[in-house]
């Protein structure tokens, strides 16, 4: 037996009985149903039918590659080729180095900008004697 209509992601009962009431019954009829017979449904514009289709086109894709017959001991399991990249996180120890070497810099920054700044004698308020 195939998916339900509601297992397709963004349609609830409610929304399977007014595709129903509209000829599509089915996770299929869904996904090969003209986009104009989806848009067409109370509460269907082009957005929402075009991800609700793609949702059960992919429901029926993700069916059919678990239907497959597994693979035989003759074939491989998976097919040698390039393996998928994955992002390296830092080490704990580059984080900690990253943000000391942050730190050195705005203080050395916050120097480079004081510097020449301060008292200047002769300014500001005179002292009663």
């Amino acid at each position: 037996m195939g998916p339900e209509i509601t297992d397709v992601k963004g349609i609830g009962a409610s929304t399977a009985a007014k595709l129903a009431e509209n000829g599509i019954d089915s996770v299929g009829a869904m996904a090969a149903a003209p986009l104009e017979k989806i848009v067409a449904v109370p509460g269907f514009g082009r957005a929402r039918a075009l991800a609700v289709q793609a949702a059960a086109a992919a429901l029926l894709a993700e069916q059919e590659s678990a239907t497959e017959a597994p693979p035989t001991e003759s074939s491989p399991a998976k097919s040698p080729g390039k393996k998928a990249k994955s992002k390296k996180r830092p080490t704990k120890e580059k984080s900690v180095a990253k943000k000391k070497d942050k730190k050195k810099e705005a203080k050395a920054k916050a120097k480079k900008k004081d510097k020449g700044k301060g008292k200047k004698k002769g300014k500001g308020k005179k002292k009663k004697k």
